[in-house]
Formats: structure tokens, C-alpha cells, sequence
């Protein structure tokens, strides 16, 4: 595999279990087979807490620059995010792609995108394209490993097929829109002179008074 992101997460992954005395055995978190405290002691509650492997979150941000967060820049109010990458890895050394879904194509493969053939822009909402289904992801990794994984917000890498949609790519759940740059109310994608709705629950259209004129960022959040 190239050097990507997958690579990085896996390298991470295995120095931080290494620092804590762990070991990665086929995707999965283990500790050392040789201790079996009492399940009833505190050391027991321990031990089965580092026998679960770690909750695992990534966030891309469309067009987030260096300064836009506070970490970086006292002018800038987010103790969310400062919280979260207080307590997580902070990667501040790295290059992006100039558009969103050859960004996501990607942190999602581990591979530059020009080896996949996605590397020239944005998918566009008439643009019969996608990340190749031949092309293992991040989802899929991680479900190997055991995990259940989750989408929330923007897919942006292909809809002309459902094999190219987030529940078909190794995601368990999708809560978010296909498309880019929608409508935080209305959910809608203008294009030209069209306009389309563009809201979903895993494969289905989401409508109704819970999701119709509520800002998406509140919806993601709930």
C-alpha cells in the first residue's frame, strides 16, 4: 500500500499498543494471554477495558485552513475540536488536495489519488463517476478488525451506482447527503438552473418535519 493515511493510522496504532505493553493480533486489540486477573477486581475491570479496541474518529473539514482552529489561533472559539485533539494524535504535518472528494479518496484508500483515477476534482452531481469498487477503503479495514462502522455528513465520492454509496463501501450507517456545498435547511443541491433534494438515511431518501428546514449541523450532532 502507499504511503497514506491508512498506513500512518496502522503505524500509530502499533506504537501507541506497544507503549502500553498491547499487541495487534489481526485488526484486533489483545493483551498479553499470560495475566487473567479476577473480573471482579479493579485490575479485571482494567484488563477487559484494554482487551476493547479504541473508539476511533475521523473528521474531515472541507476548506479548514492551519489557522481556523484554536489550537492555532487564540482568535478562533473551538473547545470542541481543541478538546478532541487534546486527547487524541494530531497530525500537523501533511498535504491535502486542492477539492473535497480527492481529499476524501484519499485519507479513505491510503493511495494518491491519481491511483485511482480520482485525482482531477469534485465529483459533480450529473458525473456518471466514483471511487472504484475494486479499490478496498478504510470502512472495509476496519470491519475486518471487528469494527461497526458509521457515516455522518458528506460522502462526495460517487452515487451513479449504489455499489458506489457509503453502505455498499463497508459502512454499517449513513446519515448525510451525497453531494457537496447542499443547503444547511432546505438540503437541497443547486445546479445550474436545477435543484435537488439530497438528505438520506443509509440508502433511503430522508424527509419529514425531523429533517425539513432543521440546520444539518444540528442534526448531525442529535
Amino acid at each position: 500500500m502507499d504511503l497514506g493515511v491508512l498506513k500512518l493510522l496502522v503505524y500509530g496504532l502499533n506504537f501507541l499498543f506497544s507503549f502500553l505493553g498491547l499487541s495487534l493480533e489481526e485488526g484486533v486489540m489483545v493483551n498479553s494471554k499470560e495475566r487473567d486477573p479476577d473480573s471482579s477486581s479493579e485490575g479485571g475491570r482494567r484488563m477487559r477495558s484494554l482487551n476493547q479496541p479504541p473508539n476511533v474518529l475521523f473528521i474531515v473539514a472541507d476548506d479548514l485552513g492551519w489557522n481556523d482552529v484554536s489550537w492555532h489561533n487564540s482568535n478562533i472559539n473551538s473547545p470542541a475540536l481543541e478538546s478532541l485533539a487534546a486527547e487524541g494524535v494530531l497530525l500537523d504535518q501533511y498535504y491535502v488536495m486542492p477539492t473535497c472528494t480527492p481529499s476524501r479518496v484519499a485519507m479513505m484508500t491510503g493511495k494518491y489519488p491519481y491511483k485511482v483515477g480520482r485525482q482531477h476534482m469534485y465529483i459533480k452531481p450529473l458525473m456518471p463517476a466514483g471511487l472504484p469498487v475494486n479499490v478496498q477503503i478504510m470502512p472495509q479495514y476496519f470491519k475486518q478488525a471487528g469494527y461497526t462502522t458509521h457515516a455522518v455528513g458528506k460522502w462526495h465520492l460517487g452515487f451513479c451506482h449504489q455499489n458506489y454509496t457509503p453502505t455498499f463501501r463497508g459502512f454499517d450507517t449513513f446519515y448525510g447527503f451525497y453531494l457537496g456545498s447542499q443547503d444547511y435547511y432546505f438540503h437541497t443541491k443547486e445546479y445550474y438552473d436545477d435543484r435537488g433534494y439530497d438528505f438520506r438515511l443509509n440508502e433511503k431518501i430522508l424527509r419529514g418535519p425531523e429533517v425539513e428546514g432543521k440546520y444539518s449541523t444540528d442534526l448531525f450532532v442529535n
